[in-house]
């Protein structure tokens, strides 16, 4: 049960973390395109991109809990590295449905408008640098989890 409940928990942060580098490797390039295709874009990362995040969360979260209760004391939810994971979802929740959502979805009806707005530059400024915090946070987590931190 312990390997399997291990492998959905790396299943959903590898998909969280996939998700990341491939908006970073794609989103510059699909912005610079014209403005049809980078509504299309934020469109998709606001509705596909939601779900895929949502799901994600929900596997690591579930398998997580789901590590612990069933580790016979080995793991316990005051373990820093339990503490590290709860805190990145929480963070993580709130930067991709809070600002990366909203700011999507903001930039989504600007390029719809013809992505002329003066507006449309430093929105995309905001976003890159955020997509680069969750990174980071999810980087630091996943080390965390991969040397269990302890306190």
């Amino acid at each position: 049960m312990h390997t399997l409940l291990l492998y959905l928990h790396i299943v959903g942060a590898g998909a969280w973390l996939g998700a990341n580098f491939m908006q970073a490797a794609l989103g510059r390039t699909l912005v610079s395109a014209s403005s049809q295709v980078a509504a299309a874009w934020t469109k998709g990362l606001v509705t596909r991109g939601s779900r895929l995040y949502n799901a994600a969360g929900a596997l690591v979260l579930l398998s997580g809990i789901a590590l612990v209760l069933t580790s016979n004391g080995t793991y316990s939810f005051g373990d820093a590295f339990v503490i590290v994971g709860f805190a990145m979802l929480i963070v993580g929740g709130a930067v991709g449905g809070g600002v990366l959502g909203r700011g999507n979805r903001r930039a989504s009806v600007l390029y719809e408008e013809g992505g002329q707005s003066a507006e449309l530059p430093p929105l995309q400024k905001r976003l890159v640098m955020w997509g680069i915090i969750d990174t980071v946070l999810l980087l630091l987590t996943i080390l965390a989890m991969v040397y269990r931190w302890r306190i």
